[in-house]
Formats: C-alpha cells, sequence, structure tokens
C-alpha cells in the first residue's frame, strides 16, 4: 500500500496514528516505502475515535497532508460523514479527502471530497 500511494503522490506531511500495536506495524509497513521520514505522532485517544475525536487534531494543523492511521468503525464513519458518501472500509484501506478551505481550521468544517478510496483486496460481500 505504501508504494501505491507514493505513486499516487499521497506523501503526509505528517502522520497521526493510534497507539495501538495493529496501527504502529501498519505504519511500519507502510512508511518505509511512502514517507520513512515523515513526523509521526502516535495518540491513545485515536484508538476507536471517531469526528469529535479527530477534527479538533485536524483543526490545529499547519502541514498540507496529514495521514491518519487508526480503526474502524471510527475511520469509516468519519470519511462517510466527511464526504457524504457511504464508504465501507476494510484492513489497510486508505482514503484521500481533499478540502477547497483555505486551512485546517477551515476544512474540519467545511465539505470534502473523496478522490479516491485504495483497497489491498475488495471487501467481501
Amino acid at each position: 500500500m505504501g508504494a501505491r500511494l507514493k505513486a499516487l503522490g499521497w506523501v503526509p506531511d505528517v502522520v497521526l496514528s493510534s497507539t495501538a500495536t495493529r496501527t504502529r506495524q501498519t505504519w511500519a509497513a507502510v512508511s518505509e516505502q511512502l514517507a520513512p521520514e515523515a513526523p509521526v505522532t502516535f495518540l491513545p485517544k485515536l484508538y476507536l475515535s471517531g469526528r469529535r475525536t479527530v477534527l479538533p487534531l485536524l483543526a490545529v494543523q499547519s502541514a498540507e497532508t496529514v495521514m491518519l492511521v487508526g480503526h474502524n468503525p471510527g475511520w469509516e464513519t468519519l470519511a462517510s460523514t466527511l464526504t457524504g458518501q457511504s464508504l465501507t472500509m476494510t484492513t489497510c484501506n486508505a482514503a484521500l479527502l481533499t478540502s477547497d478551505a483555505a486551512d485546517w481550521s477551515a476544512a474540519v468544517s467545511a465539505p470534502w471530497t473523496l478522490v479516491d478510496l485504495l483497497r489491498p483486496r475488495e471487501p467481501r460481500r
């Protein structure tokens, strides 16, 4: 997934991640090919978090591109709410969302667009 993200130009300036073992392992594997020098902050409050936790963290960011590494159902709900689409996210999915807002503090309440949803494999139906 790291190589795919890099090939598409989805390289984060900063990373915010849950402290869970699985997210640490995921970031370690992805970062090798994507952004080994990107500063990462591991936050316990991102474990099973959602909009109420994530949006205030985003509002204070100054980086252009922020990557969130976390867990469902929070991430699926967050991405669906921000974009107004019903998204299904499974293990190691990457959703690229953009906003036309001037900065992160405005972006947290602005409309978001889903650019793409990458999956290592399609979800089972």
